[in-house]
């Protein structure tokens, strides 16, 4: 866009999944192994002009699911919070919902990347969903397992 920006006083941070495929595979746990093999894929994959600007390079350890949960969690809420502003009022969210949530935004080789597309995609199919049946828009995102489906739960 042809502007220059000062960024002085910023940290600025890249993420990879360079090393995924390999931490997948891996048949050893031992830390030091694993972040070795990854920072060597790095710099295999990258032109080394651009892996040596670079200050500092971190492999974080895979997200459990605790973790995974709370970035479910979030991702949720700032969707419903998003759906509030156009009129729709999601009280609540059942455990099953978020637990579907998580199953559709994780997986391993690409970590929590898709969460916020779950949440989302999660939360307008139930307000779509609710609107095209002429239902209630208002109350606790629900799933249904064997449908594989999520609606509200409200009361007309």
């Amino acid at each position: 866009m042809g502007r220059v920006l000062n960024l002085e006083k910023f940290y600025v941070a890249a993420t990879s999944n360079i090393g995924s495929p390999l931490l997948v595979g891996s048949k050893t746990n031992v830390r030091e192994t694993l972040v070795r093999r990854v920072i060597q894929e790095a710099r295999d994959q990258m032109r080394p002009e651009i892996f040596d600007r670079f200050d500092r390079v971190l492999v974080f350890n895979r997200l459990s699911y605790e973790v995974q949960i709370e970035v479910g969690r979030l991702h949720l809420q700032w969707e419903i919070e998003a759906q509030e502003r156009r009129g729709y009022k999601i009280t609540e969210c059942e455990a099953e919902a978020l637990k579907a949530i998580v199953r559709n935004g994780y997986n391993e080789k690409q970590g929590a990347r898709r969460m916020r597309n779950a949440a989302r995609e999660a939360v307008q199919e139930a307000v779509r969903d609710a609107l095209l049946s002429d239902t209630e828009t208002n109350g606790r995102l629900e799933y249904n397992c064997p449908r594989k489906a999520f609606f509200i739960n409200g009361k007309k």
